[in-house]
């Protein structure tokens, strides 16, 4: 959280925000290369769009010069031929890699040599949830081109995106509401956004959206699995652990989006540990972790009592072996790795974070 409040005016290290990248954008700066990093795909797919809208002046132009490759499905001679391909009609090809952490280890290297000397007539972005800083990509990357931090919002920032969105259509929505729908959806603006289309869709004729057509209308997505999930951890049951997250792969939910929610909800969970240690009010709480409600606070006071602070810094290790574990292993062995992490966690013997 440190991390994101530092960033929000300006850059660290190279490494920039969403609201710092569409400002170049939108005066025409473009570079060669982005590496756009972080959980918010709702902000990486409008960066994105921006710069389609740059780039190509007619939606033809842009069908012939803007090309998506994954990285799961794709070779790294696939991609630099892609990328040196002349564009048509336009001064830039766009090319975007999605999923390039799924990339194998022997690939992510011949890409970070590439992007030392790329094609001029093309402007690559490779989309990860995360990248090793001391990698040559991302070094190269930070010397011509643009390193991209996309973090999910704060809920207060959530609140003001969905009250946003709807205006667009004439719509209201209530704050009873607006609270239910981010309990249940969360943070992710490509969730929320679906779910609202939804509301605009089935109760069109209402001018103001009530808690009722939230809980009628809106699906419990991802978020609310993984509470059950933390507090199923956190009380040592692994066979009902195991239930949620073969639940959420059968949702076709990739690994590595579960355990990106997952490491993002611990994090708020250790969060709330230091600050019950400190003995802070629930309303500086609140304020500390940006929160709307108070049943959401409840909630990770709850957990974090599940959790102690040694135990939760040994699970950061065991959260960063999975990752590279799914990045470097088949697809197939993805499900077998997710569940053991979960038995592993499960084993853990969680005392009380509040010190004596």
């Amino acid at each position: 959280m440190w991390f994101q409040e530092l960033l929000k005016d300006g850059e660290i290290n190279g490494i920039i925000t969403y609201q710092h990248i569409l400002s170049e954008i939108n005066r025409g700066e473009i570079k060669p290369l982005y590496l756009f990093l972080g959980e918010e795909d709702y902000e990486k797919k409008e960066t994105i769009e921006r710069l389609k809208d740059v780039l190509f002046q007619k939606r033809e132009l842009m069908e012939l010069n803007f090309i998506t490759l994954y990285g799961d499905t794709t070779d790294v001679r696939t991609i630099i031929n892609t990328c040196e391909t002349l564009p048509i009609l336009v001064k830039k090809r766009l090319v975007v890699i999605n999923r390039a952490d799924l990339l194998s280890k022997e690939d992510r290297d011949k890409l970070g040599m590439y992007v030392k000397n790329t094609s001029p007539t093309t402007c690559l972005v490779i989309q990860a949830k995360s990248w090793d800083a001391s990698h040559n990509l991302f070094l190269n990357i930070l010397k011509r081109g643009r390193v991209v931090r996309f973090f999910l919002p704060f809920e207060r920032e959530v609140s003001s995106f969905i009250v946003r969105y709807l205006k667009r259509f004439g719509k209201g929505i209530t704050s009873d509401a607006i609270n239910l729908l981010i309990e249940n959806v969360g943070r992710d603006k490509a969730n929320l956004t679906k779910e609202m289309e939804k509301l605009l869709l089935y109760r069109r004729e209402k001018s103001v959206f009530e808690k009722e057509d939230i809980t009628d209308l809106v699906s419990k997505v991802r978020l609310v699995s993984i509470f059950d999930l933390i507090d199923l951890i956190g009380e040592g049951k692994i066979h009902n652990a195991l239930i949620i997250l073969n639940q959420l792969l059968a949702k076709e939910e990739h690994p590595l989006k579960i355990l990106a929610t997952l490491t993002s909800h611990l994090r708020l969970i250790f969060e709330t540990c230091i600050l019950l240690n400190d003995k802070k009010s629930s309303t500086q709480m609140e304020d500390y972790l940006r929160l709307r409600s108070k049943k959401r606070l409840n909630l990770l006071i709850k957990q974090a009592r599940l959790f102690s602070k040694k135990n939760l810094i040994k699970i950061w290790k065991r959260l960063l072996e999975t990752d590279l574990a799914i990045k470097s292993k088949d697809k197939k062995l993805h499900p077998l790795i997710m569940e053991l992490l979960i038995i592993d966690l499960c084993k853990k013997d969680y005392l009380s974070c509040l010190e004596a």
